[in-house]
């Protein structure tokens, strides 16, 4: 991600480096007694670490305490200790030396990609596939960041789940917490794009990219993973970059991080024995997501917090930074191409590229400010109506064309959402024919007069 070219072009500047002063908000299982917190990444004062919001705990203490006593059949879906991997990600001070793994081994842990931000740690999950409880929690975590007006820069997400879009209430709440988030702290949001099976045809991009991330207003971020190609030829036998074969893609995805043989602060939890915390290595949109958390702060301390608020307006630092950090993404040395997977393996399933930190601190501000003109993107609240989770919804069943949907008002969409969606969700289906063995309906062979007039289609409605 180039982080360290980012930190020396930061200090050869005389700005500040490495995300200092900046706050990175986790929302997780919570942080652990891991060295890489206890040495550092986080307050000292234990009071100042973050916040509980399950019912029953103190909402004070934000540790992740993993249900020891209830470790079972159950506890690999328990995925204790993941607040503590992907919370050290971007915050991680390193030169901190633990065992690795149960042999006793010794390593020294890796900085993060903000080594100078802190963390706040906020306890809403046990588990990153998210169900109806925990988008509650996830809510109100929102909420409270915005009644208690508390102090955090960077909201980062390492969860998801495919279906919250079909939950209308639980979704248009937490879409707006996080909005309002946004508007009134100017918090910037990232979040993982989610991962399936490899092994699985078709099964991983048939998901499409999971929320929270792939409201519009969220900065989702995909995977890439490092591979290489083996020739005779030396001069060919260079590091290329690839699609996570894990990993969801589409229109819903903005950048990609590393997702693979990422090294992070992990925790071995066995029942009535102590903790055991170490290094190692992991994987998953989860990890590329906490990396880009430490990346925004990079953004934020060398451009002076304060002064992109005041530059950007009326847009929020969300906008500006998602701007920024797509603006400045590379394909280099990207592999594209497949027999089979031609979708999956293009660079457009993965947004604009892959994360480039160097190139995100060099881009001009006045060059994402003018983007965000030209591309007559909405300002403040007005990117928080209700419209945006219908548009997010269309476009994740079958209108991956902003185009089209920019031609309907807030009221058109209202009036015609369940007419659209259908004629979308059957779009979509037909798609899925075509790789797959699965026979769908065929769509009907027209939409109504009034929506047709609208999107000002042929009277066959074919074009749809």
């Amino acid at each position: 991600m180039k982080v360290k070219d980012a930190w020396k072009y930061s200090s050869q500047k005389g700005r500040p480096s490495k995300g200092k002063v900046i706050v990175i908000a986790q929302i997780d299982s919570g942080y652990s007694s891991h060295q890489c917190f206890v040495n550092g990444g986080m307050w000292k004062d234990p009071s100042k670490r973050g916040f509980n919001t399950f019912a029953g705990e103190n909402e004070d203490d934000p540790r992740d305490l993993f249900k020891k006593d209830n470790l079972s059949f159950a506890a690999p879906f328990l995925y204790p200790g993941h607040g503590t991997v992907v919370g050290s990600l971007p915050t991680n001070r390193g030169n901190i030396t633990v065992s690795r793994g149960v042999d006793g081994e010794k390593a020294t842990s890796p900085q993060g990609s903000a080594p100078n931000a802190t963390l706040y740690s906020i306890r809403a999950i046990n588990d990153p596939a998210m169900m109806a409880p925990d988008i509650k929690r996830i809510t109100k975590a929102f909420k409270k960041i915005v009644d208690d007006t508390i102090d955090v820069h960077v909201v980062s997400m390492s969860l998801g789940h495919y279906a919250i879009a079909n939950r209308d209430n639980l979704s248009k709440d937490l879409s707006k917490a996080i909005c309002d988030a946004q508007n009134k702290q100017n918090v910037i949001v990232v979040a993982a794009g989610g991962q399936s099976s490899s092994w699985i045809p078709n099964w991983t991009g048939a998901g499409g990219v999971m929320y929270p991330a792939n409201f519009d207003h969220v900065i989702a971020i995909g995977g890439y993973q490092s591979t290489e190609y083996p020739s005779n030829d030396t001069a060919l036998h260079k590091k290329r970059m690839q699609w996570y074969p894990s990993g969801h893609y589409g229109p819903g995805i903005d950048v990609t991080g590393p997702t693979k043989y990422v090294c992070t602060s992990q925790v071995l939890v066995k029942k009535n024995e102590a903790d055991v915390y170490h290094h190692n290595n992991g994987e998953g949109t989860s990890f590329a997501t906490g990396l880009t958390g430490g990346v925004a702060a990079l953004w934020l301390a060398h451009h002076g917090r304060d002064s992109l608020i005041k530059y950007f307006k009326p847009y929020n630092l969300n906008q500006a930074f998602k701007e920024a950090i797509r603006s400045s993404a590379t394909r280099e040395n990207w592999r594209s191409g497949h027999l089979y997977y031609t979708e999956r393996y293009s660079t457009d399933s993965y947004g604009q590229g892959m994360i480039d930190a160097e190139a995100l601190l060099k881009l001009p501000l006045e060059s994402i400010k003018a983007k965000l003109r030209n591309s007559n993107t909405k300002t403040g609240g007005a990117e928080c109506a209700e419209t945006d989770y219908k548009r997010t919804t269309l476009r994740d069943h079958g209108y991956e064309d902003a185009a089209t949907l920019s031609k309907l008002s807030t009221e058109d969409i209202d009036n015609h959402f369940l007419e659209l969606a259908y004629h979308a969700y059957q779009a979509k289906q037909k798609e899925l024919e075509k790789t797959t063995s699965r026979k769908v309906d065929d769509i009907p062979p027209s939409l109504s007069s009034s929506l047709r007039a609208l999107l000002e289609f042929d009277p066959s409605g074919t074009e749809l």
